[in-house]
């Protein structure tokens, strides 16, 4: 099947933005919204996606806590932008920016910049990534990623018993690009070929065939904190890693975790010696949930300051259970947005 063509693409992304949102509701009184930020210096298509909801809600206030999607934290100029255009355009917009990574957050606040250290793989749910009784690991890696050239697929050829998992959006991705993958690797185990032909999988899947591997890989240099990586430490597997920047270390443990010089040699060598250690499930994962709780109780004492800020008397803390979900995120209409705000249909739309 053919690609569809770049520019078609960049099109069919924008329309589903305008259509719908990625985010996850804090609190409706005052309104905090969760959501990704995902733009480079052009923060037009961003604009674009999340100028409805500040329409409908003028006048009133409104917090956006920006998650760090896909290499925002190196694109402080657009997080600029975004934030001068709120100042004038809706100035009872407030925006708090959730940095992957530590490092990253002094370069924010010298800025002038409101953000914190929050890396969103803190937000996968460990209610559905854990290991699994009476499963067999019968696949000494898995590599969870789309057919995109970041992902460095290539540097996992030497590897052993192994399998992979993936995702395409057939309007957005390169078809070509990733029919190549699946034609480099037709020695490999695919999950998401369980009758010969491509199934998407939904989170409680994922983690059924995670339990049946015993190393996940993450073999990209630079992208944000890669939500795979946690997966894989909650259902109890090692990782094993190339250099990056993005995030994922946070919650890598020396323990747990192996970086490999980014040759094919050398995963497959990492990838033995993570098998070696004969790791317990169980370790990983708890060792992993105790690098994830800071994260989130930064996050918590955040909405908490806010809600105080608001003359709200509700502890955030106490709320989080029932609102939680996998990646506090979820694709929304703008329709059921404003309904969960509380708004009246058709505002804003």
């Amino acid at each position: 099947m053919s690609s569809v063509s770049p520019h078609l693409r960049d099109r069919f992304a924008r329309l589903i933005l305008r259509e719908q949102l990625n985010c996850g509701l804090v609190s409706a009184t005052p309104a905090i919204v969760h959501l990704p930020i995902f733009f480079s210096n052009d923060i037009g298509p961003f604009i674009e996606s999340i100028e409805w909801l500040f329409q409908a809600l003028r006048g009133q206030p409104l917090i956006l806590l920006c998650s760090h999607s896909f290499l925002a934290e190196t694109h402080l100029e657009g997080s600029l932008q975004l934030g001068s255009w709120c100042a004038q355009a809706f100035p009872d917009v407030r925006l708090i920016h959730l940095c992957n990574e530590e490092k990253s957050l002094p370069r924010w606040l010298d800025h002038g910049l409101e953000a914190i250290h929050c890396n969103h793989n803190a937000f996968v749910d460990e209610r559905v990534f854990s290991p699994l009784k009476g499963t067999t690991r019968a696949f000494r890696a898995v590599y969870d990623a789309r057919l995109v050239p970041f992902k460095r697929h290539a540097l996992a050829a030497q590897v052993d018993q192994l399998a992979l998992i993936y995702y395409v959006a057939p309007a957005l991705d390169d078809l070509d690009y990733a029919e190549k993958i699946r034609r480099d690797f037709a020695h490999t185990h695919f999950f998401n070929h369980p009758n010969g032909g491509y199934e998407r999988l939904g989170p409680a899947a994922v983690n059924e065939c995670l339990n049946r591997c015993r190393t996940g890989l993450c073999l990209s240099d630079c992208e944000g904190a890669m939500y795979a990586s946690i997966q894989y430490l909650l259902s109890g597997l090692g990782v094993v890693s190339t250099p990056n920047s993005g995030g994922r270390d946070d919650f890598f443990s020396p323990d747990h975790s192996l970086s490999a010089e980014p040759t094919p040699e050398a995963v497959s060598q990492a990838v033995g010696e993570m098998l070696a250690r004969r790791l317990d499930p169980w370790e990983v994962r708890g060792a992993t949930l105790a690098r994830i709780q800071p994260h989130r109780n930064r996050f918590c004492e955040l909405v908490q300051s806010i809600l105080d800020d608001h003359g709200q008397s509700r502890r955030f803390a106490e709320e989080w259970p029932r609102r939680f979900h996998n990646r506090f995120l979820a694709s929304q209409s703008h329709r059921q947005i404003l309904q969960r705000l509380g708004r009246p249909k058709g505002v804003g739309e």
